[in-house]
């Protein structure tokens, strides 16, 4: 083995590592630290740089980045949330990280419902959701800040990690590993 196969094996075993620490932190305490997300996506990072994969990282970093701060702006995630994304997609580079991503958000939609079911506000849950997307589609739009913050939050480090788990399933044994066909 070389040095990129290498690295892009220590990469996935901390990128596992890092969504279900932070999984678990964020089901018990509602956050994310800072220890561990900000070193796991330097060291991402610096292992990308070290087999000359940086440029690529770079713009997928500046791609994420850009979308998550309109969540963030708007509350739709909290800080360590944004972080662990930035982690997910340092270490997961392309396509795992993107993917890991999205399929973590498909995994956090039923989340979201299935708790607004619990608390008895899927009315109010589907109207703030769909406030979020109205200040996103319009740019001139307001919306009183106050609807949309008394918002429930899930735990979307939870979402991520399942995410990151069909993420690798679907490298695995989706159409282009070959198994399907």
């Amino acid at each position: 083995m070389d040095l990129a196969a290498y690295l892009g094996l220590g990469r996935l075993g901390v990128l596992v590592v890092v969504v279900l620490v932070a999984a678990l932190f964020d089901h018990r305490a509602r956050r994310v630290p800072n220890w561990l997300t900000v070193p796991a996506a330097l060291a991402g990072l610096g292992a990308h740089l070290a087999v000359g994969e940086g440029a690529r990282v770079g713009i997928l970093l500046g791609c994420l980045a850009c979308l998550l701060a309109l969540l963030y702006r708007r509350g739709a995630i909290g800080g360590g949330d944004l972080k662990l994304c930035v982690a997910i997609m340092a270490l997961g580079g392309w396509p795992l990280g993107p993917e890991t991503i999205s399929f973590g958000f498909a995994f956090a939609v039923p989340m979201v419902l299935w708790d607004a079911l619990r608390a008895r506000d899927l009315g109010g849950t589907l109207k703030r959701a769909g406030k979020l997307l109205w200040l996103e589609a319009v740019p001139t739009a307001t919306v009183d800040p106050a609807l949309v913050e008394r918002g429930r939050r899930i735990p979307f480090a939870v979402a991520l990690a399942l995410g990151c788990l069909g993420a690798l399933a679907w490298e695995r044994f989706g159409p282009a590993s070959g198994l399907g066909g």
